[in-house]
């Protein structure tokens, strides 16, 4: 069964750029902002990212050329604070006859890179426009799972801002806006854009 894990980057994609309350619980300054899904990550010095280093979500600045990164875990299971920084915060590696990083998103965005390029900027290129990675980074989940994180919270850093998948939805303000939103992004021929 389609699950909204499968589909959220589209879906909160074009939440946060057509929703000026949803937008505003990123609190980023600028007007010149445009939420955009799987943003390819592109290099960082000398190293390059393999095909699957991907944003889930980028917030561009268009005028600063800077991108926000959002990760989103949309699902319930396997988001314990301990599972996260098992799973998806050790340290990256290289690969490629060092030539590419290796690691997961997450350790990306927290800047847990190979020692040769901790110093480097990470870009990203829309539409062949390179853009600087911001430090600052959001981590989008659903609020069963911070609530799950009584005890111990995952080892993110500072730069790092939690927010629930819950809280956006619920800055719509309405529950068939949301309904509206998914509908436009699963309303097709399935034969056609699947089969054929």
């Amino acid at each position: 069964m389609l699950d909204i894990s499968h589909i959220g980057e589209e879906i909160f994609a074009d939440i946060i750029t057509h929703s000026p309350a949803c937008f505003a619980l990123f609190r980023l300054q600028n007007t010149s902002w445009l939420a955009l899904p799987n943003i390819q990550l592109t290099s960082c010095g000398n190293y390059r990212f393999d095909g699957a280093h991907k944003l889930d979500i980028g917030i561009l600045d268009i005028s600063k050329k800077e991108c926000v990164a959002i990760e989103l875990k949309l699902g319930k299971d396997r988001l314990s604070a301990s599972q996260i920084d098992r799973r998806f915060l050790c340290n990256c590696g290289t690969s490629h006859n060092n030539s590419r990083i290796s690691g997961n998103m997450m350790a990306i965005l927290e800047r847990k890179l190979p020692d040769q390029c901790k110093s480097c900027e990470i870009e990203i290129s829309v539409e062949e426009e390179l853009y600087t990675l911001s430090k600052r980074w959001f981590f989008v989940c659903r609020q069963q799972v911070v609530d799950s994180w009584t005890v111990s919270k995952p080892s993110l850093s500072e730069n790092c801002t939690i927010i629930t998948a819950e809280s956006i939805i619920e800055k719509l303000g309405d529950k068939s806006i949301f309904n509206d939103i998914v509908k436009s992004h699963i309303d097709f021929d399935y034969y056609e854009k699947w089969i054929a």
